[in-house]
């Protein structure tokens, strides 16, 4: 069930932590394939011609976008998925073998479940107990049931995958947590970056719950 069941979808925004986060997800037999989107107008770092230098071991498609947006992104990525699962994550995690094992598992368990997903040490605040794109595995054939991300929320702050948990328990398909956490990398724009996110999913729960 396990070897060769996910692809992996990492969003690049001129962040040099992609390189050795996907050297690390192709050591794990769990992962089939990779789908970097780069946002092409915004990319100082030559993302593309260092990705081909990595010789991973795994299929590598790269996509570069223009106009960008996060749900965009993740939207144009989903076309190449062909593997049961989908994992979205972001650069600066920092994750164990177990962490991939663990998600898995959950959806072998739970036959309602949505998404699998892990909480994130020295990180209570709201956006980042539920369910989010930090590091997520989805079963791929979700999309066809609740349907692509929501790209209009890329004007509106992002939450992408906040608004996609809600759609989705209208299918009565539920977010599971795994037991451990995750470690990710500080960030100095967190202050700001929670601002944001707490005004989206505002915007998120008027349109839902008014």
């Amino acid at each position: 069930m396990t070897k060769n069941s996910i692809s992996v979808i990492l969003r690049s925004y001129n962040n040099t932590k992609i390189f050795p986060l996907l050297k690390k997800l192709d050591t794990f037999l769990e992962v089939g394939a990779f789908i970097v989107v780069i946002n092409k107008q915004q990319d100082k770092i030559k993302t593309k011609q260092k990705l081909l230098k990595l010789k991973l071991h795994k299929p590598l498609t790269i996509i570069e976008l223009q106009p960008y947006g996060w749900s965009l992104a993740l939207n144009s990525a989903l076309k190449y998925i062909q593997t049961p699962y989908t994992l979205v994550i972001s650069n600066e995690v920092s994750l164990k073998h177990i962490n991939i094992r663990e998600l898995l598992q959950n959806h072998k368990k739970k036959k309602n479940i949505s998404v699998s997903y892990s909480n994130f040490y020295g990180y209570n605040q709201k956006s980042y107990t539920i369910a989010r794109n930090t590091f997520t595995l989805y079963n791929t054939k979700i999309f066809q049931k609740v349907g692509l991300f929501n790209t209009k929320l890329d004007n509106m702050g992002g939450m992408e995958d906040y608004e996609f948990m809600l759609r989705a328990l209208k299918y009565n398909l539920y977010p599971y947590k795994t037991k451990h956490k995750v470690k990710l990398a500080p960030n100095k724009k967190l202050s700001y970056k929670l601002k944001n996110e707490q005004k989206a999913m505002q915007k998120i729960d008027s349109l839902y719950f008014n």
